[in-house]
């Protein structure tokens, strides 16, 4: 669920729209998050990176 809440943060960033403070000229973010699986010490990870297109 963690998880999500990056995503919209980083979304919120590229499109210039954050709730708290705004990292200048933001253009590309990376998302990570980690979560544990307690099935027999299983972990899970996951990463993304979301680039916001600059039509020229």
């Amino acid at each position: 669920m963690r998880g999500f809440q990056n995503v919209t943060e980083g979304l919120r960033q590229i499109l210039q729209t954050p709730l708290g403070d705004q990292v200048p000229d933001a253009r590309r973010v990376l998302i990570s998050g980690f979560g544990l699986v307690n099935y027999d010490r299983g972990i899970c990870t996951g990463a993304a990176v979301l680039e916001k297109e600059v039509l020229r």
